[in-house]
């Protein structure tokens, strides 16, 4: 997994490799909880720049083999954005990014976080929708080797035109190769497959051990009752619910820790359940509310004829990871491993899944998130699924299958009755739909992309508000909280297939050096590659 630098961050290439991957100024204590164990932050106004308003940055060091099948040190990178209001007695919520192996500092200064960077990349401004504005915010790369997180560090070298992103370990090297805007030289975890997770209940134990430290290394942040709340997004999907159910089943196992309690779960494009969301992919190629054909009808026909086999190389791969034990999930079921990646290869070959440690154990094809979800809103833990309905990646019909599909004996019956009523963003503007009954509620976002917040920053905030504080995503008047035994049962229409959009204007593309993979056509990279490329705060003017 790459040192992963997004295109927000052309303002932060050095500055975030000398104050954060280095020790300088640094407060490095001992854990209370073990010795071995080494927090290490400061306090930076990069980002949150309200005044009075707190903002960490730093490191917690696990050692090698503190949690089953870890041979690696695990160095935790956080970011922690106090809340704007009250923040001792703030809720807390941890925010998980996806990939597997996407870092959290995208969403920090794009998504949900408290700024933005300016267009010219020299600075930071603050934003009216950040998620800290009630809320204590928790922003962390994991699992190890991802963002800023590391096993241990390495000097390579990345060639921005030779894609995808490899890391050349310098030591691999006879001789340094000429540098330029294209050919950097960086700090980088080890990339050794081997020593991150392979699994999402490794990345959760990971995560369990994390949050043990920081809750008692900031007491004055930790919530009434120990609870606190989890919000991910896109493969956040698989982490939020096995993170959750994790996290709960710690508190009898584990004398003298802390008993995290869950408040919500909240995913945002969420892939969750691959059964469960498969047959949406052809539906939103084919026939969405944006009136697009990416495929034709036989197309159309063929995809959806191939789900039998994809469904039963799942339903097999699942059998065997059941039936071979593996009570750690670690992932070292070989002949587990080999169905469900062969399962994970043959349903997603042509889609955008990447190749990581995730895949070779078939990870995204595994997992009880589904029914995870329906024991934790059983156990009083509000679920909240966040979809845009641009996206393809985890689109808004799997999204909305899902919340059909979990099967909770509280509240599933009641979400079945229940109808969608507008998102109430503003009083000029609706934002979306939302079908609710009580503590479970699904969300088509109108005219946003995979990442909500990045999209539509205010009804994203307004749906997470709303979730957080018990009252309706629809208009956030009316309290969610059960009377007598009844739950809150969302009014409106029946389904919202039919609701259309309008396609939007192309918007002009831009080459950014920071981000070519995405950004930049194969001639601009070309140009990029052999230094004809003329270029003006990090984006490309002219050859």
């Amino acid at each position: 997994m790459l040192l992963t630098l997004l295109g927000t961050l052309g303002l932060l290439i050095q500055p975030v490799h000398s104050t954060l991957l280095h020790s300088h100024n640094l407060n490095t204590v001992r854990s209370l909880l073990d010795r071995q164990i080494t927090p290490s932050y400061k306090e930076n106004h990069l980002c949150e720049t309200t005044p009075n308003v707190k903002s960490d940055t730093g490191y917690i060091n696990i050692p090698a083999n503190s949690t089953p099948n870890q041979p690696y040190h695990i160095h935790t990178f956080f970011w922690f954005f106090e809340s704007r209001k009250d923040p001792a007695n703030a809720l807390l919520s941890l925010w998980l990014q996806g990939g597997p192996g996407a870092p959290s500092i995208p969403a920090s200064l794009g998504e949900n976080g408290p700024c933005r960077v300016t267009p010219d990349f020299k600075k930071t401004e603050l934003k009216p929708w950040s998620w800290n504005n009630e809320v204590n915010m928790l922003h962390i790369d994991q699992p190890a080797q991802t963002g800023f997180s590391y096993d241990r560090l390495i000097e390579g070298i990345v060639d921005e035109t030779n894609l995808p992103y490899v890391v050349t370990p310098v030591d691999q090297l006879q001789s340094l190769p000429e540098l330029n805007s294209t050919m950097l030289l960086g700090t980088f975890p080890s990339q050794d497959v081997n020593m991150t997770a392979n699994t999402t209940t490794q990345a959760a134990r990971a995560a369990w051990e994390f949050m043990q430290i920081w809750m008692r290394e900031f007491p004055v942040y930790k919530p009434e009752n120990n609870k606190f709340s989890i919000w991910s997004e896109s493969y956040g999907g698989h982490y939020g619910p096995t993170f959750a159910d994790f996290f709960l089943s710690q508190t009898q196992k584990v004398p003298g820790s802390i008993p995290l309690e869950l408040d919500t779960v909240g995913i945002v494009n969420g892939c969750i359940d691959v059964l469960t969301q498969m047959p949406s992919y052809p539906t939103m190629t084919f026939n969405n509310t944006y009136g697009v054909q990416s495929i034709n009808e036989t197309e159309y026909n063929a995809a959806m004829e191939s789900f039998p086999q994809c469904e039963q190389l799942v339903e097999n791969c699942r059998a065997l990871a059941n039936q071979k034990d593996d009570p750690s999930g670690t992932g070292a079921v070989e002949e587990a491993n080999q169905a469900c990646a062969g399962a994970t290869v043959f349903c997603f070959s042509k889609m955008w899944l990447v190749n990581t440690a995730f895949v070779e154990t078939g990870d995204f094809v595994l997992g009880r998130n589904l029914a995870a979800l329906g024991e934790l809103l059983d156990k009083g833990v509000k679920v909240a699924l966040m979809y845009g309905d641009r996206d393809y990646q985890c689109n808004w019909y799997g999204g909305e299958a899902i919340s059909l599909a979990i099967n909770s004996t509280k509240f599933s019956l009641n979400l079945h009755k229940a109808s969608y009523a507008p998102i109430q963003t503003n009083s000029t503007y609706i934002g979306g739909f939302a079908r609710q009954a009580g503590n479970l509620s699904f969300s088509r976002v109108f005219d946003a992309g995979h990442e909500v917040p990045w999209y539509q920053p205010e009804t994203a905030y307004g749906i997470f508000q709303r979730v957080m504080s018990n009252t309706d995503v629809s208009t956030g008047a009316r309290s969610t909280v059960g009377k007598k035994g009844k739950c809150y049962v969302a009014p409106g229409l029946a389904s919202v297939a039919d609701v259309k959009n309008k396609l939007p204007a192309q918007e002009k593309s831009e080459c950014y050096l920071w981000d070519v993979l995405q950004t930049c056509t194969e001639e601009q990279t070309e140009m990029l590659g052999n230094g004809t490329a003329v270029m003006r705060d990090f984006v490309l003017v002219g050859p």
